[in-house]
């Protein structure tokens, strides 16, 4: 394809070092976890955007960092390579999440000095920037606010996750319910409702109505920080508005999303990888297509479609996730969105809607906690093809109790056959720093882990702290669900050093440790101690082994 290969052309080959160059930053392009910056941005010499890494040095240069909220020049010297492909199978792809953002490298930064504004380039691209800029003190306007309130509101409003909403991040993408606490296409709507019910109040006609909305429309996308799903709805909603303009009937919800697909696709095609758009572009086209059905019969129709989907990229089901996202819809819509609303623009009630989000977030907490999560593994692609096939082939056929029957035998054998291989296995996981060695017997009988790998860090002070994740998680607990695998047998840690062990408190939150085997000794010191504390584990699972010489 000739936009791959144009990208591919600016992916740099080998390590490059940059000195005194520059890079034009937008305020909400940057996020600072810890003493780590992380930053996008669009690098002058090398004419292209670039994903830049820096290691703050002081607090006082974090605080300075934290504080831009206009676009500024970074003068930086850096190393800059070509993102690397995963070295493990069924780990995350983040060569090609980048590749979908128009990025090919990366650059660490060893020295950064923050200039001036960066310099004007007209006017409609002086009016993006300051939108930017608006985004970013919005985003601080939020933060500010108390917690549940600040999360939910910067997800909600601005697409925007906060490392300190993380946990209940999890805890709803855990039920499966991500997709409506992300800034999605269900926003738009009430957007839309909201800016002409206030114009027709101020007396405004439609048609004047309409051209503001197409007007404000793209800087919305902007506010909303681009997402997939964003992007899919504005662009339908702006055709659907522009097309009624020019044509009697103008373009249908259906006829605007292929159009919108298909100018992205042309755009961007590494966009289709994700699940965020695949789930966008397949839920938004059935709920047009199923206008005529009730709540349950929506929901069960769309997790159809989802599940597969969802098992691809991440391995789980929750058996709760139809139920809960039936239920949560009316919640959402009459009280989760209207507390948000409420919570930011009058500040005298923020601290009511905070409690009304405070205990929506314990009950998706409490919920999200019972033992309802079923690891499936990773389908092959052809099957996961196939089980959206069955879905459409439901749409048409009118014996429906064959293809229920076809979907049910499906899913069972695929089922087994993920978690019951056939043959042993040995793996031997690129975790970076440090060793992990998977031993599988065939049937998955028995599950033996050797050492988990683990980061050394020599961080001691509470700024420097980090919350981004784990190898242990993104490599070896996905590689375990993808495989099917809940529990390992036997957890041998050869030593307590950190690149062994390090790993091991996150992996055993994510599947089931039953015997963690340790040299005799070892159990007793206060490093173990802690990571055993910090794990789901306790100390009767802890078998520690004598290393006595044999003479």
């Amino acid at each position: 394809m000739l936009w791959n290969k144009s990208l591919q052309q600016k992916a740099f080959k080998d390590k490059v070092e940059i000195t005194k160059n520059e890079i034009i930053l937008e305020p909400d392009e940057f996020q600072i976890d810890g003493d780590l910056l992380k930053l996008s941005g669009f690098w002058i010499e090398g004419n292209q955007k670039i994903q830049a890494y820096y290691n703050i040095g002081t607090k006082n240069e974090k605080k300075h960092l934290s504080k831009i909220d206009t676009i500024k020049t970074l003068v930086v010297t850096a190393n800059v390579e070509q993102i690397l492909p995963p070295t493990n199978e069924n780990q995350f792809d983040y060569r090609t999440f980048m590749r979908g953002k128009k990025i090919v490298n990366t650059a660490q930064i060893s020295k950064l000095e923050v200039g001036d504004e960066a310099p004007h380039q007209g006017a409609i691209a002086d009016l993006i920037a300051a939108t930017h800029g608006l985004r970013k003190r919005i985003l601080n306007y939020f933060a500010a606010l108390p917690a549940p309130l600040n999360g939910y509101s910067q997800i909600l409003l601005l697409g925007y996750y906060s490392q300190n909403f993380s946990t209940q991040l999890e805890q709803i993408n855990k039920l499966g319910l991500l997709h409506l606490f992300s800034l999605s296409g269900m926003h738009i709507f009430y957007i839309l409702s909201a800016i002409r019910f206030v114009l027709g109040y101020m007396h405004i006609t439609r048609e004047t109505c309409e051209d503001l909305i197409l007007i404000i429309l793209p800087f919305y996308a902007i506010l909303g920080g681009l997402s997939s799903s964003l992007i899919r709805a504005v662009m339908m909603s702006w055709l659907m508005i522009l097309s009624s303009k020019f044509f009697d009937n103008g373009l249908d919800g259906v006829e605007a999303e292929a159009v919108v697909l298909l100018l992205n696709l042309l755009y961007s095609p590494e966009l289709v990888h994700s699940m965020g758009a695949q789930l966008s572009y397949l839920l938004t086209f059935v709920l047009m297509m199923s206008k005529k059905m009730n709540v349950w019969q929506l929901g069960l129709k769309m997790n159809g479609y989802s599940v597969p989907l969802i098992l691809w990229h991440t391995f789980r089901w929750n058996m709760l996730t139809t139920v809960t996202s039936i239920l949560i819809i009316p919640v959402f819509e009459w009280i989760i969105i209207p507390s948000v609303l409420l919570g930011v623009l009058f500040p005298q009630l923020s601290f009511l809607c905070n409690e009304i989000l405070f205990w929506i977030a314990k009950g998706i907490e409490v919920t999200a906690k019972l033992p309802s999560n079923i690891v499936f593994g990773k389908p092959p692609l052809a099957i996961v093809i196939f089980w959206l096939g069955l879905m459409f082939a439901l749409e048409v056929v009118k014996s429906k109790k064959k293809i229920y029957f076809w979907k049910f035998v499906s899913y069972l054998l695929v089922g087994i056959m993920i978690k019951m291989p056939l043959h042993d296995e040995i793996v031997f996981l690129d975790i970076g720093q440090g060793d992990c060695t998977l031993i599988r017997r065939r049937f998955n009988r028995e599950i033996t882990l050797i050492d988990t790998g683990g980061k050394i860090s020599f961080q001691n002070k509470q700024w420097q702290k980090r919350h981004s994740k784990e190898n242990g998680e993104t490599v070896v607990a996905n590689y375990l669900l993808s495989k099917g695998v809940s529990k390992v047998n036997w957890l041998f840690l050869t030593h307590q050093d950190t690149d062994h062990v390090g790993n091991f408190p996150v992996i055993s939150r994510l599947v089931k440790i039953e015997k963690i085997l340790v040299p005799s000794g070892m159990e007793k010191t206060a490093s173990f101690e802690r990571r055993l504390l910090l794990s789901a584990n306790k100390k009767q699972d802890v078998v520690p082994i004598s290393t006595e010489k044999v003479e």
